[in-house]
């Protein structure tokens, strides 16, 4: 049960208000910031933040930032908090019916290299792995990667993690730039 909407000025309240009575709606004024989802905010970036001191890459693709923020929210949204609607089920298992994480499938650190498989073939001239890096997991055992060749996102349940070299550093940044 939705109890308060926290907003700005941002879109016509009077409108909204009909629409959703009894709810109480909390409008800051122009300039000011809701609180609570600056905060919310803050807490995203500094988890983006601790993952990119972890990395060798001194930049990063569209895609590597957006797959690091989803991952950082969807750990944020696995647990419960203290200021939950439920004490004992997480954010995620309330909006979408998915239970706890599984830890029973293998994983791979967000921003590790790579080499990912991603189908098999006969012709024994054809690579049968891609150089690539971990983005996040896509459910169950699949793995989401941004591929060294293509800049593209690929999936797979197959992965070898190895450890970067200059030249792969070097791969990540050209394809940010």
């Amino acid at each position: 049960k939705i109890n308060v909407i926290h907003g700005d000025n941002a879109f016509d309240i009077n409108d909204l208000h009909d629409d959703f009575r009894p709810v109480v709606f909390e409008i800051c004024g122009n300039g000011q910031h809701v609180k609570i989802v600056e905060r919310s905010i803050r807490t995203v970036k500094e988890r983006v933040r601790c993952v990119a001191s972890k990395l060798p890459y001194k930049r990063w693709t569209k895609l590597m930032t957006r797959r690091c923020v989803e991952g950082a929210v969807a750990a944020l949204n696995d647990f419960t908090s203290k200021v939950s609607v439920s004490k004992t089920m997480s954010p995620a298992t309330i909006v979408t019916g998915v239970g706890k994480p599984d830890k029973t499938y293998k994983k791979v650190p967000f921003g590790s290299y790579c080499i990912a498989y991603v189908g098999t073939s006969n012709d024994p001239m054809k690579p049968r792995g891609v150089p690539a890096i971990a983005l996040n997991q896509k459910g169950g055992k699949s793995f989401h990667f941004m591929s060294l060749i293509t800049g593209r996102e690929i999936h797979t349940e197959i992965w070898k993690e190895l450890v970067p070299d200059k030249d792969v550093i070097a791969t990540v940044e050209s394809l940010a730039a």
